[in-house]
């Protein structure tokens, strides 16, 4: 089952979400409690990181290809790939209250699982936050090019994501767009 899969990474994940944050962190959750809505919280979070950090894909399974660095490798460094991004989202989120976790989803132009529906950690290519804040759920990318927790990118929309929560890991899904008008 997909939950269970989930259990078998969510460890590390929990292990790296855990640690202290960094100082470049640090103050970007410290400028990031300066903001009164969790939107605007997101945003700001999402787009300090992107100000201060530089998108680099790594697929090389050093500890597993679907486990992010620790968070000072990440804050040292000051490049990351989407695994990178989404840990240090989410443990930065977690401190300003908000409830987070990584999520593992398949992006792109083709969102469907093979036909065996098997579960299988190599169905995802992408890693995103799923956050929760006073009922309200959020799918963030933090690796896009803006930053919209207002919304959900149409790249990641209405498909299934792997949530790698310790207390309740589930296979969830994205919403859909709604048009407007």
């Amino acid at each position: 089952e997909w939950p269970e899969m989930a259990e078998k990474v969510i460890p590390a994940y929990e292990n790296i979400l855990s640690k202290k944050l960094p100082n470049l962190f640090e103050k970007i959750l410290d400028s990031a409690k300066q903001e009164s809505t969790s939107i605007d919280k997101i945003n700001l979070v999402t787009s300090m990181l992107a100000d201060s950090m530089h998108y680099l894909g790594d697929w090389r399974p050093i500890h597993g290809s679907h486990i992010p660095r620790e968070l000072a490798t990440i804050a040292n460094t000051k490049f990351g790939d989407c695994k990178d991004f989404s840990a240090a989202t989410a443990a930065i989120l977690r401190k300003l209250g908000f409830e987070a976790n990584v999520a593992l989803i398949k992006r792109g132009v083709n969102p469907e699982f093979s036909p065996t529906n098997l579960p299988n950690i190599g169905e995802f290519n992408h890693a995103i936050v799923w956050a929760k804040d006073n009922a309200k759920e959020y799918w963030i990318d933090p690796t896009n090019q803006n930053s919209f927790a207002q919304g959900i990118m149409e790249d990641i929309v209405d498909r299934p994501a792997l949530i790698l929560d310790k207390k309740n890991p589930l296979l969830g899904h994205t919403p859909k767009t709604v048009p407007a008008g």
